[in-house]
């Protein structure tokens, strides 16, 4: 990434890590608080 410092870049992976991982957990809520899976029929994961 080029950056000056090194801590930096270690600071925008991890935020990419994170923000991936919050998705996830936040598509697996809503599928299972609005009832989506449970009404298509099909599971997800």
């Amino acid at each position: 990434m080029l950056h000056k410092d090194v801590s930096t870049t270690l600071k925008y992976i991890k935020f990419v890590k994170e923000a991936s991982m919050k998705a996830k957990v936040a598509n697996v809520f809503s599928d299972a608080f609005l009832g989506l899976s449970t009404r298509l029929g099909k599971h997800r994961a």
